[in-house]
Parts: C-alpha cells; sequence; structure tokens
C-alpha cells in the first residue's frame, strides 16, 4: 500500500476506533444497540460460520497480531541500525509509525467490534433486575 493511501487508511481506522469509543461511553446504548441487537446476530453468523473449527479463531488472529507487532518491532530496530540519509530517515520512520499505528488501531477496532464493546454493558445485576449496593 502506498504510504499516502496507507495513512488515509489509518485515518478511517482511527475515526472508526474514536466512534467505538464514544458509542461504548454509554451503558444504557450499548445494552440497548449492541448487546441485544447486533451482537447476537453477529455471534450467530460468526458460530455458523466458524463453529466447526475446533479451536478459537480469535486466538488464531490474536497469535497472528502478536507476530505481526514482533515483526515490525524487529523491522524498527533494524530500521535504527540502518546508516542512510536524514531525509530517507524521516520517510521510512514516517511509513513505518503509520503502519504500526495503524496495525494497532485494526487490533483495537477488531477485537471491539467482535467482543469488547460487552465490557461496557450494565452488568449482570442489571440483567437480573438484583439491587445496586
Amino acid at each position: 500500500m502506498k504510504p499516502g493511501k496507507k495513512a488515509i487508511f489509518a485515518a478511517i481506522v482511527l475515526l472508526l476506533c474514536l466512534i467505538i469509543k464514544l458509542y461504548s461511553s454509554s451503558h444504557s446504548r450499548v445494552e440497548a444497540g449492541y448487546a441485544t441487537l447486533f451482537f447476537p446476530k453477529f455471534a450467530g453468523v460468526l458460530r455458523f460460520l466458524l463453529g466447526w473449527i475446533p479451536i478459537s479463531v480469535g486466538d488464531i488472529i490474536y497469535g497472528i497480531a502478536i507476530i505481526l507487532l514482533l515483526w515490525k518491532l524487529i523491522r524498527l530496530l533494524k530500521f535504527a541500525a540502518k546508516r542512510q540519509s536524514r531525509s530517507e530517515y524521516w520517510r521510512r520512520l514516517q511509513n513505518l509509525t503509520v503502519g504500526t499505528v495503524l496495525t494497532l488501531a485494526l487490533l483495537y477496532f477488531i477485537f471491539n467490534l467482535f467482543w469488547g464493546i460487552n465490557y461496557n454493558r450494565k452488568g449482570i445485576a442489571f440483567q437480573l433486575g438484583l439491587p445496586s449496593q
């Protein structure tokens, strides 16, 4: 992906992350929208498509993400050790930084979409109608 397109894609993903953060800041909105409308259908589709796989696909995704982040860290260390012109250094550092931010933002977005917004629900006491202390 070209650096300009990568920066635009990173900006879009960061905007989506901000939208998720703002959306999940309201427990009522999460309970009424994500937890009762979106997530059950989304989880059903994932279960239908991936239920035959004997291990967690999320664990595979997290494993790939960790390997990708380690690979980017190794690239950053190799990059820091190379001798190059100042302009080349800043250009490559910018590309590497945008790529790393994009990877982290994608992980955040995927985690929240697939499960993480559930952590912002009202809680089991609300669902069971128990008095809060």
